[in-house]
């Protein structure tokens, strides 16, 4: 009888694991970064700089440069969503903040805009969506820590 010595390496001896991946998930990925993270979405760059929340109300400062070619509009409305869980959305105060709206952002400037959600009950998790367009835009996500 003759003895064979295989030598085997650490891949050998581990196990084989598949994932599956559902295509939907894949066609709108996204990232949710931290308050003070800057990210940019079709030439518009969105830094969240400060997050507060005091009870059903929190209050969010955004800073918005314009680094595209042509001027942006920036109309806090229709361009910034914030949502928590629990199916629980937040509606920007149009009585409360300021800047919320500015036409006409050249290259290279930028304004700051302090805003104001109200939410139906205490919010968790809240997520800022930033968009830089209503049509065929690019998504940015903020999550506020709270």
């Amino acid at each position: 009888a003759t003895t064979e010595i295989y030598t085997l390496s650490l891949l050998d001896a581990l196990p084989i694991f598949e994932v599956f991946v559902p295509v939907s998930t894949l066609e709108d990925p996204t990232v949710s970064l931290p308050v003070g993270s800057t990210q940019i979405a079709d030439g518009v760059k969105f830094k969240v700089v400060s997050a507060k929340q005091a009870g059903k109300q929190v209050k969010v400062q955004v800073q918005i440069t314009n680094t595209q070619p042509k001027a942006f509009d920036f109309m806090a409305l229709t361009l910034l969503k914030i949502s928590a869980s629990g199916n629980n959305p937040g509606e920007l105060n149009p009585f409360e903040g300021n800047n919320t709206v500015s036409f006409g952002i050249k290259k290279g400037k930028s304004i700051t805009s302090n805003l104001v959600f109200d939410f139906k009950k205490p919010p968790n998790n809240v997520e800022l969506v930033c968009i830089s367009k209503m049509k065929n835009n690019e998504k940015v996500y903020f999550q506020l820590g709270f």
